[in-house]
């Protein structure tokens, strides 16, 4: 009999469903059923207890679940999804259990442990409007954790729910924003390999794994080499351990606010071009992992406005304000941007774009591209010094990966791959659910063999990086990022044509990587068009002509000119490359157009310092690279294997 005077309370409430239930009990339903109770046990039941809730009832394809709070609800809903997609990464599409999620906070009646009431309706609609593995939360849920919970959202804008009078607004959870203490998964299997891959958390870091599977006898456990970024130096905790106990700042990291560019023109045509770029720069800086942008129409109130960037900090709780200027003197436009810091008022970073206006529609595309590759930079390192100087012996797991993005972006060397390996590793310990450290991990072990310090065990860091890129495509499917470690994985595995996909993939997601056109240079030298990488290699350094691996892309350029047998141009672009920084490679095409030249002094001048990198490197080992299949690339790169043969490397 229902109680006469049930309790009234206000409360978050969780909904969810399974996404396709009647499909997956009629295609295997013992399965289906013994997956949903081994789901229930192993990931909601622990989440739901560890932040205060109470699961009120459990249906055949759903629960409804209670929290006495909306920060609650919502973390709790993150580390269930999170934890179902690294679940499902390696289970066969038709058999993956979904869930979608919606979330309200409202007044209910609580009636002999039900509840019900228009807060739980409207969690009900939320779930059905949300997409498979997401989730959907109402306007007072994202009001209430907005400045808590440094996730991003999706504004889906006012929606007309069923049995609900007026509408609702709703927001779409950003998964691949989110970063915290999740869920431990269950053990898992072990794999074709013998070992585990999805076993990050607890003391096997990937550092060691890497080292386990490749048996390679470095120390690993010594001192962090430091490369000129400095952001090789891990502070550790007075234990020798890297922990979560972080002071926290209240303000999201990478938050930014891209103020409306100044026209310093009388033209007032010349306003939409300073608004074209503000708009364009708000989208160019949302594609930087992990930020948070302040919205066109709020960003636009500031337009014509004299602004103070730390009032503006205060107000809507950003970090960082970019704010720049358009002005046309002849034929030329100049742009000027820099950034702030809002919480002090200091200027991080400033520089100035020109170009020719004759192709204005093209120029505006490039500077803003230019201003988004550089504003990445300069954000990773005012975190990065942000980190040390909050956190100090204490980073958390986001300080961690941002050191190891910035020194795995740095000069291409083993002692830094091998840095970036210990902090992406680290960062899994503390978040085992960190996509940028899992891509960081896929892509420096990746470079390990490129790198060929030794090649005896490639097959299965390459399995390691493999897993790594499904588990982070699984989290976040429109990560660029995600796409380019694909990539360079496919091109370690000489799968050429279809990393030349991924690599294009990327940039349609983000266009200002500078790194990816340099590898579609490569990659295009791998398929036998090396006269296709010189329109990359400039692309990459018209982006980025300060960039870390600057020393990269001229390599990238004098390889090109090696494969095509001009060898004063190869020349050239190998000097550059290697006066940058040592990059064993480069003195590879270096001796060889040297042999082809006839510099013998040169060549031996350059063998002593690829012996440097590599000691006792020979033809014979080049000639084994098997860098690709295609008969163009191999018909050059005979060529020049007998280059090195002429400038007098060794032959065995």
């Amino acid at each position: 009999m229902r109680n006469p005077n049930p309790e009234r309370r206000l409360a978050a409430v969780l909904m969810a469903d399974v996404e396709g239930y009647s499909r997956l009990m009629g295609g295997d339903e013992a399965g289906t059923h013994a997956g949903l109770k081994a789901i229930r046990r192993e990931i909601i039941d622990p989440s739901v207890k560890r932040h205060n809730g109470r699961l009120v009832k459990s249906t055949g394809d759903g629960v409804l679940i209670e929290f006495p709070s909306a920060v609650e609800a919502v973390a709790c809903a993150v580390e269930v999804q999170r934890a179902m997609l690294v679940r499902n990464a390696e289970t066969p599409e038709s058999k993956r259990i979904v869930f979608r999620m919606g979330l309200n906070v409202g007044d209910l009646l609580s009636d002999e442990g039900d509840i019900i009431g228009d807060a739980v309706n409207i969690a009900a609609r939320l779930e059905r409007l949300c997409v498979p593995g997401g989730i959907c939360i109402s306007r007072m849920v994202r009001d209430q954790i907005r400045d808590r919970l440094p996730y991003a959202f999706d504004d889906l804008g006012e929606q007309q729910v069923k049995n609900v009078a007026r509408p609702v607004r709703v927001f779409q959870v950003h998964l691949d924003t989110c970063s915290g203490e999740p869920t431990p998964l269950p053990e898992p299997r072990a794999t074709s390999h013998g070992w585990l891959p999805w076993k990050i958390a607890g003391a096997a870091v990937m550092a060691a794994t890497v080292i386990a599977v490749a048996s390679w006898s470095w120390p690993w456990a010594g001192s962090v080499p430091k490369d000129h970024t400095g952001a090789a130096q891990v502070a550790q905790s007075p234990a020798g351990r890297v922990t979560s106990q972080a002071v926290r700042s209240p303000l999201p990291r990478l938050s930014i606010i891209v103020l409306p560019f100044v026209n310093l023109n009388d033209d007032p045509g010349q306003e939409a071009v300073a608004d074209g770029i503000t708009d364009d720069l708000l989208t160019d800086v949302s594609r930087i992992p992990g930020s948070f942008v302040i919205a066109r129409n709020v960003a636009f109130t500031y337009k014509r406005k004299a602004v103070d960037v730390k009032e503006i900090g205060r107000d809507l709780g950003v970090r960082y304000a970019l704010e720049g200027s358009v002005r046309r003197v002849g034929n030329m436009l100049r742009v000027n941007a820099q950034l702030a810091d809002t919480q002090t008022g200091e200027q991080l970073w400033a520089d100035r774009f020109d170009g020719e206006t004759a192709r204005m529609p093209e120029l505006q595309a490039d500077v803003t591209s230019r201003i988004a590759r550089a504003l990445d930079l300069a954000l990773t390192d005012a975190e990065i010094r942000r980190g040390q100087r909050e956190r100090p012996g204490y980073p958390d797991a986001v300080d961690l990966t941002l050191q190891g993005l910035a020194t795995l972006n740095g000069p291409h060397t083993r002692d830094n791959v091998v840095a970036s390996l210990h902090l992406f590793g680290q960062a899994l310990r503390i978040d085992p659910y960190h996509v940028d450290a899992m891509l960081g991990i896929a892509r420096a072990s990746v470079e390990l063999v490129n790198l060929r310090v030794n090649v005896q065990s490639a097959a299965e860091v390459l399995g390691y990086a493999r897993a790594k890129v499904a588990q982070a495509v699984a989290l976040a499917p429109q990560n660029a990022h995600a796409h380019w470690a694909q990539a360079e994985l496919l091109m370690a595995q000489g799968r050429h044509e279809e990393a030349r996909e991924a690599y294009q993939t990327t940039i349609a997601l983000n266009p200002t990587l500078a790194n990816v056109y340099a590898r579609l240079a490569a990659n295009a030298v791998f398929t036998g068009r090396a006269q296709e990488s010189f329109a990359h290699v400039d692309h990459a350094v018209r982006l980025s002509p300060r960039d870390p691996r600057l020393h990269v892309f001229y390599f990238q350029k004098c390889h090109g000119y090696a494969h095509l047998a001009e060898w004063d141009a190869a020349i050239e672009w190998c000097r550059k490359s290697v006066a940058l920084a040592p990059f064993w490679i480069a003195y590879i095409d270096l001796i060889s157009s040297y042999g082809w030249k006839g510099m013998r002094d040169e060549a031996q001048a350059a063998i002593i310092e690829l012996h440097k990198l590599l000691p006792n490197y020979t033809v014979r080992r080049w000639a084994q690279e098997n860098w690709s299949s295609n008969p163009i690339f191999i018909a050059e790169d005979a060529r020049l294997i007998e280059g090195l043969r002429k400038a007098g490397l060794t032959d065995e």
